[in-house]
């Protein structure tokens, strides 16, 4: 799940009868003068909203220190609002040095008094223990508390907090609600972690339109993460009808924004010409800024586009380069090119035990191609001890792919063999 705490800063305006400042239909104003008048007579709501006035700078100069003046004043007489506001001021050392200890205080004060903010807020602290010490039970109390009021932000953390079973007991079908109804508010992140439990089938039963339809809402929002698992949908079919050229319009709105799965999925169709037409420079240009976010697959594609010379020029050490950085990640393809370079010396010393090093974690990972290249090198005793028992236990695992190449190999392999050694490799293999 993608989660980020934040604080919430929603300051509102409030009129001395505690009504909107700004009515939506006969636009009736009041100036931060006439604030101003009752604020200097003591009056907590003009005195919370001249503050803010200073804050945004609305009708006066933009002044935090006389923001925080002004929004404590309304806070000691126990405006709910001007507590929550200025809890915000210390958390973020706006108008005030930062002091987490103190914002947690106006945050509980304003929390008691039921400000849903602030409860969110409060939860956010002892989520993080900042300024008060962690506790995951004491935030889901006051998230509940907000969210039970309607707050979106707080709905989200308590369906994170339900999902990773902290501070509340793990349910799956609890955290899916709460992100509902944040979603139907039209909470961005909310729609997608909801478009992301009907994909996954986690908490709800799966439905892959329905998916596609939360994908959607946050997607049109902008939601690079969404727009890429939309694109996905359509490339794949997965709740509505295959379309490489939809696909491939989600995946730009995505990879403009920088993400990485999206721009190495556009770079793939632009190399097969996928939904559009097939550009091999079109597809190194997106391949290449995925990679160098770190993309592990990207940087694996770039790598053999290096070795062969597709789209750019052919550079064998560019190749190894972006291969290795592929394989530090743990990817399994990757791991076995490498293998292969050391295996053959392709722009790198040949060392047979080096090859054998990568073939075997990548092996260890299922890619089939390494698992019958493992065999091979213990067929024949390169880089490793010769040992057919274990030259067939990664030989019939490479097998299930379906190869027929490996497929003989395994019985060239079992006509050396004893039925005993047959045996024991076949056991190895199940382990």
């Amino acid at each position: 799940m993608r989660l980020l705490f934040t604080l919430f800063l929603g300051i509102a305006l409030l009129g001395p009868c505690g009504g909107a400042l700004k009515d939506a239909e006969n636009k009736d104003t009041v100036s931060a003068a006439e604030f101003r008048k009752a604020a200097e007579q003591g009056d907590a709501v003009a005195q919370s909203n001249l503050g803010v006035c200073y804050a945004l700078g609305d009708g006066v100069a933009k002044d935090t220190t006389e923001a925080v003046k002004w929004i404590r004043k309304a806070a000691v007489q126990g405006h709910a609002e001007a507590q929550s506001n200025l809890g915000v001021c210390y958390a973020l050392g706006d108008g005030v040095a930062k002091d987490a200890t103190e914002a947690v205080k106006w945050f509980h004060k304003a929390a008691v008094q039921g400000h849903a903010e602030a409860q969110a807020n409060l939860g956010v602290r002892y989520a993080l223990g900042d300024g008060v010490a962690t506790d995951a039970t004491e935030a889901v109390k006051w998230y509940r508390k907000a969210a039970l009021q309607g707050h979106a932000e707080a709905q989200v953390f308590l369906g994170f907090h339900s999902f990773e079973g902290l501070g509340v007991g793990e349910d799956a079908t609890d955290a899916v609600k709460w992100y509902r109804k944040a979603a139907v508010q039209g909470h961005v992140e909310a729609q997608y972690v909801v478009g992301i439990c009907f994909a996954l089938g986690d908490g709800v039963a799966k439905d892959a339109a329905e998916a596609v339809k939360w994908y959607r809402m946050a997607a049109e929002e902008g939601d690079a993460e969404a727009q890429s698992k939309l694109g996905v949908c359509y490339y794949r079919g997965n709740g509505v009808a295959k379309d490489a050229t939809e696909a491939v319009a989600w995946y730009r709105k995505a990879a403009v924004q920088g993400h990485a799965e999206a721009q190495y999925s556009l770079g793939i169709c632009y190399y097969h010409g996928l939904g559009l037409t097939k550009v091999p420079t079109e597809a190194v240009k997106w391949i290449r800024m995925a990679a160098e976010q770190g993309h592990a697959a990207a940087q694996y594609s770039l790598g053999i586009c290096y070795y062969h010379g597709l789209g750019l020029t052919k550079d064998a050490t560019e190749a190894v380069k972006w291969i290795r950085m592929a394989v530090e990640q743990g990817h399994a393809a990757a791991q076995y090119s490498l293998g292969i370079c050391y295996y053959h010396g392709l722009s790198v010393t040949k060392l047979p035990a080096e090859a054998v090093k990568w073939f075997r974690m990548a092996a260890e990972q299922g890619h089939a191609a390494a698992q019958y290249s493992l065999g091979i090198c213990y067929f024949k005793g390169d880089g490793v001890t010769k040992d057919d028992v274990i030259a067939y236990r990664w030989t019939n695992l490479a097998a299930t792919s379906g190869d027929e190449l490996t497929r003989k190999f395994r019985e060239l392999l079992e006509s050396k063999m004893t039925a005993k050694q047959i045996a024991e490799a076949r056991r190895l293999s199940r382990d």
